[in-house]
């Protein structure tokens, strides 16, 4: 049986009269509630078997005596009622990752004023499966282990996102076949809870850029969350993805020029003052997509020894790395599988960097590839990708441009119809044989389904 939670942010209760209010919604009390503490006790006591996630109790605190008489109602409620789950926490914020400056998580903006992009900071518990919430059957099981700022936003959004198989493709690799989603694609992890984010934060309409499956899943989840939505891709991309963007009752740009012009063009449209919904400036992304692991490990029991991870913009990459060393900290895995990261050979500005021992992207001009949705010349969190490739031995491996058809092929005749983007891992997978000799026990992602890729 599902565990309810209560999210309580004590920045909301800096008054006796702003605390009493708040509470009776967010924790919904009943009408006999009479705004005192003794009041709020019985009706802590008296709540069926819940967790209170308790953040800012600083904020609490500033009311003085009663502030922390406030605290105190909870602290004693959870310790005479096992039924309570009470943890403090704090709420979560951003940092950039320039200039260290704190914002609260609920900021418009879309970088720090200084340039720098934005990172997630809160508490992080142990992983445990035993917080795996077995009742829900989407992503959001995993909850507990994301930075949500409601308990609410997420449950009007979802659509069962994640979940996926795995199945063996021969006796060395597994597929994990993730594009059996709502949107045909991965990145329905990080939009449900870029989206879900939104939502709890009162956006009510954002642009974003993408090659075709994250400004999908964008659209998608807006539709969904009522938020209105504009989405700008670059010329050449699937006119499949397109006209998806466009049922789903967002406006779709088509930006003549490389997929990188795309971005500079929708930055500026956000300059505006419309919120920025992208999967690559927006850390909300992450938390979404680091549940391919947790996922991972739930259904196998383990880690594979090797993980395959396509590498454009990073957004899976940087998400399941994260949840890798979340795995590690909290003793749930005692090593850190090999990770290979694998970029096309027209477009590798993070594989050249790697072995040049550089801690920037490479300064390259990209050319045409098959493999559109890793094809990114300028990865705006090259270094961070970089950096965690440097202290984790990732093993970088370029997909051979004339092995993209021949892998897709083999797919489909396995009865797997993945667009070429996804084609392209195995025939990185096949390089890297090639290279470093027998790759066995290795999981490769099924990002995208081909009935949206085929031009």
């Amino acid at each position: 049986m599902e565990l309810k939670t209560y999210i309580v942010d004590g920045q909301r209760m800096t008054s006796r009269e702003q605390a009493h209010a708040y509470l009776q919604e967010v924790l919904a009390l009943p009408a006999w509630y009479g705004k005192n503490l003794d009041a709020l006790y019985d009706c802590l006591t008296s709540l069926p078997a819940c967790e209170i996630r308790l953040r800012n109790a600083d904020a609490v605190r500033q009311m003085g005596e009663y502030g922390q008489k406030l605290l105190n109602v909870f602290r004693d409620a959870a310790a005479a009622d096992r039924a309570i789950r009470l943890t403090e926490e704090r709420a979560p914020e951003l940092i950039c990752t320039r200039c260290g400056r704190r914002v609260p998580a609920s900021t418009r903006a879309a970088a720090c004023t200084c340039g720098g992009l934005w990172e997630l900071s809160y508490d992080l518990p142990p992983f445990s499966l035993e917080d795996v919430d077995r009742g829900q059957w989407n992503m959001f099981r995993y909850r507990r282990f994301m930075a949500l700022d409601d308990d609410t936003s997420w449950r009007a959004v979802t659509m069962g996102e994640g979940m996926t198989p795995i199945i063996a493709f021969d006796d060395d690799v597994m597929l994990k076949m993730d594009y059996f989603m709502p949107t045909l694609s991965f990145k329905d992890r990080g939009a449900a809870a870029l989206i879900a984010h939104c939502r709890s934060i009162g956006v009510d309409r954002v642009v974003q850029d993408s090659s075709g499956n994250a400004g999908n899943a964008v659209a998608a989840y807006c539709a969904r969350a009522g938020i209105g939505c504009e989405i700008f891709v670059p010329e050449g991309a699937s006119p499949k993805k397109i006209d998806m963007i466009r049922a789903h009752g967002a406006v779709c740009t088509v930006v003549p020029g490389s997929r990188d012009h795309c971005a500079d063009v929708c930055r500026q449209k956000a300059e505006s003052g419309v919120y920025y919904a992208n999967h690559v400036y927006n850390p909300y992304f992450y938390e979404g997509t680091k549940t391919y692991i947790y996922e991972v490990f739930e259904q196998l029991g383990r880690m594979p020894d090797h993980l395959l991870i396509p590498v454009g913009n990073g957004t899976l990459f940087l998400g399941a790395m994260r949840a890798l060393e979340h795995l590690l900290d909290s003793g749930a895995i005692r090593r850190m599988p090999q990770v290979i990261a694998a970029q096309s050979e027209r477009c590798a500005p993070l594989m050249l960097a790697a072995r040049r021992g550089e801690a920037e992207p490479a300064v390259i001009t990209p050319e045409p590839t098959m493999a559109e949705g890793i094809a990114i010349g300028r990865p705006m969190r090259g270094a961070q990708i970089l950096a965690l490739a440097k202290k984790w031995d990732v093993r970088f491996i370029s997909v051979p441009e004339d092995g993209i058809l021949a892998a897709r092929s083999d797919l489909a005749r396995r009865g797997i119809y993945c667009e070429h983007t996804t084609a392209a891992n195995l025939a990185a997978y096949r390089r890297c044989c090639a290279v470093y000799g027998k790759v066995s026990d290795c999981l490769i992602t099924m990002c995208g389904a081909g009935l949206k890729s085929d031009h």
